[in-house]
């Protein structure tokens, strides 16, 4: 509770973001609620995330233009993506280069390898979804996913982090509510 409190005090809206790609992404698919047809396969979904979590992970999915995810979370809702004509990779191989990478906040202190080796299979435009938990631990951890070098825009959403690795920007951090 006492994190949800300092979240809603320190977050912001579209009106406190001086990134122009962030309130791009903040004004037409964060807070767009308008259904797209990826989103509908999700409406029903059994993930452990909240429902406005996994829709908007649904609208992020066009909005960037997603096509090879590789999926190393506990959850199973990608599954589902497998109709929509994605390339969806549900392992620890990592071989190729993704569009988004998905993992909840332990993942990378679990896999210290495996988090270093996803760095070389990312581009520019790529995204990495971080499930987000409240713990100390899961706090810890997604500050230092935000430090790292190659990492430039973090969006924090609460119960979940969007990770951005664009070159062209400087490196920024935002708290939006959500």
């Amino acid at each position: 509770m006492r994190n949800y409190i300092k979240y809603i005090l320190t977050s912001t809206n579209e009106h406190g973001v001086h990134s122009p790609f962030v309130f791009k992404l903040v004004t037409e698919c964060i807070y767009r609620k308008k259904t797209i047809q990826i989103a509908s396969t999700f409406k029903n979904s059994t993930s452990s995330l909240n429902k406005k979590y996994v829709l908007l992970i649904a609208r992020l999915i066009p909005y960037l233009n997603i096509h090879k995810i590789l999926d190393l979370g506990k959850d199973s809702f990608f599954n589902e993506l497998a109709s929509q004509h994605l390339k969806i990779s549900k392992n620890t191989t990592v071989s190729e280069t993704y569009d988004l990478i998905y993992t909840d906040v332990n993942f990378f202190q679990s896999n210290p390898d495996t988090f270093s080796h996803l760095f070389n299979h990312i581009h520019n435009d790529s995204l990495w979804i971080v499930a987000k938990n409240q713990t100390s631990k899961g706090l810890k951890g997604w500050e230092e996913i935000k430090q790292h070098d190659q990492v430039k825009v973090t969006v924090d959403l609460f119960g979940l982090g969007l990770v951005f690795f664009r070159r062209e920007q400087v490196k920024q951090h935002f708290i939006i509510r959500f």
